[in-house]
């Protein structure tokens, strides 16, 4: 039932939703995988299916293959915090922040 109101439901394009729907089914399955197998294949499908937006069709792609192919690697993404960045490796390297700077603006990123 919950699979129908998946694939009827049309605020599977709002993004923030959509991603915040795919990241909490993916981390419950690692919790209660038969309960939520079904429920998950419905969101991924829907989403590689329907969704509009390019960046949540793709992050729906590479979890859907990291599940098929490294169950261990993507048990271990779903339990990593994801924590604000406060340094950038571009502020601790003065050589590389140069170098970004100089090729900025120049043709060297079609290279």
């Amino acid at each position: 039932m919950l699979e129908k109101l998946i694939e009827d439901s049309k605020e599977l394009q709002d993004s923030s939703l959509t991603t915040n729907l795919m990241a909490a089914s993916f981390k419950l399955f690692f919790k209660r995988a038969p309960e939520t197998k079904r429920v998950m294949a419905a969101i991924f499908k829907e989403i590689m299916s329907n969704c509009t937006d390019n960046h949540v069709r793709q992050r729906a792609v590479v979890l859907y293959r990291l599940l098929q192919t490294n169950l261990p690697l993507a048990k271990q993404l779903s339990e990593a915090e994801s924590g604000e960045f406060e340094i950038f490796f571009e502020d601790k390297n003065d050589e590389c922040r140069e170098r970004l700077f100089w090729e900025f603006n120049s043709l060297s990123v079609v290279y």
